[in-house]
């Protein structure tokens, strides 16, 4: 999908995420996606200002490095404004207030932004099953082995 240029990021995810120490599965398929993403690029100033003003508290205003949560924010309106039904995945979804809300509250209380889950995600595009969909063959009674049969 990356390199069909189906999912867009910009550069400052790739780069918040050289700064992590601890890198889980979800961040290591970004870093090495963000070699390969056609698309990205810097979000619009006029999309950056208008999260920054609307959702600037996904900051955290102790953070060290420049956060990429604004510049996601800022690419989702640019695709939105050019037609686009962008989706910003993320698992930021719990408010740490008064330090900062998160990313799944700036998109969907601040930028009507959709939002989901790296799990909604995958099972949306067919990579992982839907938890909640039925088992094939669960609940079906299971006849019990002949009694030659080899276990």
């Amino acid at each position: 999908m990356v390199q069909a240029g189906e999912i867009y990021f910009p550069r400052a995810v790739t780069n918040e995420l050289h700064q992590n120490r601890y890198i889980d599965t979800p961040e290591a398929w970004a870093l090495d996606a963000g070699l390969h993403v056609q698309l990205a690029y810097e979000p619009s100033n006029a999309n950056w200002e208008r999260a920054m003003f609307d959702a600037g508290d996904v900051v955290d205003v102790d953070a060290e490095a420049e956060p990429a949560d604004p510049k996601v924010l800022a690419q989702a309106l640019d695709l939105q404004a050019a037609g686009f039904q962008p989706c910003v995945v993320t698992e930021d979804v719990v408010d740490r207030l008064p330090i900062k809300i998160s990313l799944k509250t700036a998109c969907e209380q601040r930028l009507q932004l959709e939002c989901c889950s790296l799990e909604q995600f995958l099972v949306s595009i067919g990579f992982l099953a839907d938890p909640g969909a039925p088992v094939p063959g669960a609940g079906r009674d299971i006849p019990p082995a002949p009694p030659d049969a080899v276990a």
